[in-house]
């Protein structure tokens, strides 16, 4: 079921729109991770496969900013999946690759929601039920998300800030 009033949506019921399981066409056409790709409307192609984008920056101007610190703070709260650490692409929703290591995989929101980090290339997708895999970007350069952006790199990778650079510039 859609998100009425999604701008002005609490965390509580974004959390319990996200975790809602979709099982047929129409409850993916609903949920809210295709409104919000919809409400961005972006496109990215990386390695011949287009994603959809999500763009925190293009959210918060588009009136959709408690969208966006919900989905900065569930992620700054994610934790790698005990059981499969590693997301192994069978699926080939991602650029295909050999390294079994590559796409680590973190429970994110809750239900069937991922958050998938691309080790080699350092994109970031929020994966909704196994399908849908959006990229997760900020293009406002120096702005809040894209500074949250950039302190999840070190809370994820254990990297330095500005690792997620690719995330942070305007890529779309």
């Amino acid at each position: 079921m859609p998100v009425k009033d999604i701008e002005k949506a609490s965390p509580e019921k974004l959390k319990e729109a996200y975790e809602q399981d979709y099982k047929t066409e129409a409850e993916r056409r609903d949920h809210v991770h295709t409104q919000v790709i919809k409400i961005v409307n972006k496109t990215q192609t990386i390695g011949g496969i287009s994603y959809p984008v999500i763009d925190l920056t293009t959210l918060i101007a588009k009136g959709c900013k408690k969208v966006v610190d919900f989905l900065l703070d569930r992620f700054q709260v994610a934790g790698v999946r005990p059981d499969t650490p590693f997301h192994k692409n069978e699926e080939a929703k991602y650029i295909i690759s050999t390294d079994g290591y590559r796409f680590v995989e973190y429970n994110v929101i809750g239900g069937g929601m991922r958050l998938i980090y691309d080790s080699k290339k350092d994109y970031l997708f929020l994966s909704s039920h196994y399908s849908t895999p959006a990229l997760i970007v900020a293009s406002g350069a120096g702005s809040a998300e894209s500074v949250s952006l950039l302190k999840m790199g070190m809370n994820i990778a254990g990297k330095p800030p500005g690792y997620f650079h690719l995330l942070t510039r305007n890529t779309c």
